[in-house]
């Protein structure tokens, strides 16, 4: 019964191997990505913020921009610009947000399948079992695979904690 379960595990263990590996490579890249996003968007914001602050005169012709408005026209349009960068920015932050998640959607629907695939399997060797041994050994059966379930949970928590938006 051990033998045919591990044969079973080792039998999908691969693949699972492999989703792991591209699930820890997909988290880091997308961290990655949304770190260098951050990044660009700080600089263009600094810039955007110089450019702005530019566009103020300085002396007389300052103090004549403040006595005729122009000023204030000046700040309401710098206080404009501003709202839409930064509206822009966060809807850049949104898109490759949701894009990401859709990549990782689409892993996890894989590692689903799999995991499915693994339980049907299993839940099929046990009936099989349960069909051919009377009802004593029926319990002592049951404690085992049990345990395997048990141990099979654990590993599923495990991977599931891998695939949040560290940031």
């Amino acid at each position: 019964m051990h033998k045919h379960l591990a044969a079973l595990q080792q039998q999908y263990q691969p693949r699972i191997d492999r989703l792991t590996q591209e699930r820890k490579h997909l988290a880091k890249q997308h961290q990655t990505e949304r770190a260098e996003q951050k990044q660009r968007q700080q600089q263009r914001w600094e810039q955007d913020s110089q450019r702005r602050q530019q566009r103020f005169a300085k002396g007389m012709k300052g103090l004549w921009h403040r006595f005729t408005g122009k000023y204030r026209d000046t700040i309401q349009r710098n206080e404009q610009e501003a709202l839409a960068a930064l509206q822009r920015d966060q809807q850049e932050r949104d898109e490759l947000i949701f894009t990401q998640m859709k990549e990782r959607q689409a892993l996890q629907r894989e590692i689903t399948q799999i995991d499915q695939q693994q339980q049907a399997d299993t839940q099929q060797f046990k009936e099989q079992l349960y069909r051919q041994i009377n009802e004593t050994q029926q319990h002592s059966v049951k404690d085992a695979f049990d345990q395997v379930d048990q141990r099979h949970q654990e590993r599923q928590q495990t991977q599931d904690r891998g695939f949040g938006l560290e940031r």
